[in-house]
């Protein structure tokens, strides 16, 4: 899986930031550049890449020329307030979806439908995702 693409972390990792970031770097077959001081900028012409995945510790963001991709509940959270609420989705609504389910995602995405159709299925449900990019998945 060769990837346009060079794994680095925040400025001063801790140890086990710097190896997660190592870790994510020998998945997507991606050559891992110690940070230093280097500003994202100059780790991209150096290396000839638009993208550059960060290890920080919030998690792995992706630095695009489209912006910045990263992992964050969106509108998952108030859809599954409103679940809880006794609202209904309208995902859940078009897949009549019942607890302990089973759900394939073929498009996984940054999983919010896939986060919302989870609590719905609840503990005894099941949700399998597939995702084609290695850099989001």
């Amino acid at each position: 899986m060769d990837t346009d693409i060079v794994v680095t972390t925040v400025y001063d990792p801790t140890a086990a930031l710097e190896e997660a970031a190592q870790r994510w770097a020998r998945l997507l077959h991606a050559p891992f550049v110690a940070r230093g001081r280097t500003s994202l900028k100059a780790i991209m012409e150096t290396h000839g890449t638009s993208l550059v995945l960060v290890g920080a510790q919030e998690g792995p963001v992706v630095y695009t020329p489209g912006g910045r991709y990263f992992f964050h509940l969106s509108m998952a959270e108030l859809r599954i307030k409103n679940l809880r609420n006794g609202k209904h989705d309208h995902m859940i609504t078009a897949m009549k979806l019942k607890k302990g389910m089973s759900v394939l995602d073929c498009t996984l995405g940054l999983t919010t439908d896939a986060i919302v159709a989870s609590f719905d299925l609840g503990k005894d449900g099941l949700l399998v995702g597939l995702e084609h990019s290695p850099i989001i998945a």
